[in-house]
């Protein structure tokens, strides 16, 4: 398949007081045309770290590289501001975890929707954008949208707001959308709601997407491939059901354990909760960064670092660990 999305030693790195420190390190994936992936860690993994890099989105302190970051035939570690401008939204778009952060207070709707579309659709009529901002928001499935037009943030619940976002995300038709954790305020009901909207639009727009999330059970059941994070590294990827039938490393084994859906052995039970936390980025660990958390560490796993093993005979999956599981 075509690949869409291309990324290679991805590297982030932060200045500050205490000097350099890395949030994102050795993040390596692929899209592809059409297709969505799923990227899983726990919070603070680097997952939004990486999406932001990705879009050119990183704080003033913040130094981003990488061996390849190509969307379509595009370097984006090449591209000058100007032509990023161009690029993001139009290209590729961004649905951010929290729509009432990210939403104008001050704004209504329509307003919202409107400058979206005329920063890269300068051509059209006033009637032209105000069209368009209404189909828009009878796309994503809010009633009454022309009424809506004229309400603000406040105004909207949980999931009307997050419509809205993903309305503002879609107005340019992007080739790629990325969405970072687009359901994690809202109950299980509206959830589903918004995920279904996603890859019905996914599919009626052709586009392709990033669904970045800390919930295995989404991923299971919409993403047919699984990037799986840890302290900024990817430590574990490749086809979705090879991975969560069959996990090869510790890290997303203890991520299973700890679902009520995929702990069979767990019934009955306490789910099995995944000792210590996530390392900081001011934390110098040697060796895999897992280790101190992982009940397969021997002395190896202290002193080096591991690389992706290339053991799956059928190659549907890769991790980054010294002694693989199965």
């Amino acid at each position: 398949m075509t690949k869409i999305l291309t990324v290679e030693n991805l590297a982030v790195r932060f200045q500050t007081n205490a000097g350099f420190v890395y949030a994102v390190k050795d993040f390596s994936f692929t899209v592809e045309e059409g297709g969505i992936l799923g990227i899983v860690g726990e919070s603070g993994s680097g997952k939004s770290i990486a999406s932001l890099a990705i879009l050119n989105l990183l704080p003033n302190n913040a130094e981003m590289t990488a061996n390849k970051l190509i969307f379509q035939q595009a370097n984006l570690i090449a591209l000058s501001r100007a032509s990023f401008r161009q690029l993001r939204g139009r290209q590729i778009a961004m649905i951010f975890q929290n729509p009432m952060t990210s939403l104008n207070p001050c704004y209504t709707v329509g307003r919202q929707l409107i400058e979206t579309i005329k920063v890269h659709q300068p051509q059209l009529s006033p009637a032209g954008y105000r069209q368009q901002a209404i189909e828009l928001l009878h796309q994503v499935g809010i009633a009454a949208p022309a009424e809506q037009m004229t309400s603000y943030p406040h105004q909207l619940s949980g999931g009307m707001a997050q419509r809205v976002m993903i309305a503002i995300a879609l107005a340019c038709q992007p080739k790629l959308l990325i969405a970072d954790e687009p359901t994690t305020a809202l109950d299980m009901t509206i959830r589903r709601q918004i995920l279904e909207l996603l890859v019905d639009l996914k599919n009626k727009n052709k586009m392709s997407m990033i669904l970045i999330t800390h919930d295995l059970s989404i991923v299971y059941q919409y993403c047919p491939s699984l990037v799986v994070v840890y302290a900024g590294e990817v430590v574990e990827r490749g086809a979705t059901q090879q991975i969560l039938s069959s996990p090869r490393h510790p890290y997303t084994q203890a991520l299973m354990r700890a679902l009520p859906e995929f702990s069979t052995e767990q019934r009955g039970k306490m789910l099995a909760a995944i000792e210590g936390s996530v390392p900081g980025i001011y934390d110098k660990i040697s060796g895999c960064p897992f280790h101190p958390r992982c009940g397969y560490a021997t002395e190896l796993c202290m002193t080096t670092k591991p690389n992706f093993d290339t053991l799956d005979e059928n190659k549907q999956s890769v991790s980054k660990c010294h002694h693989p599981l199965n």
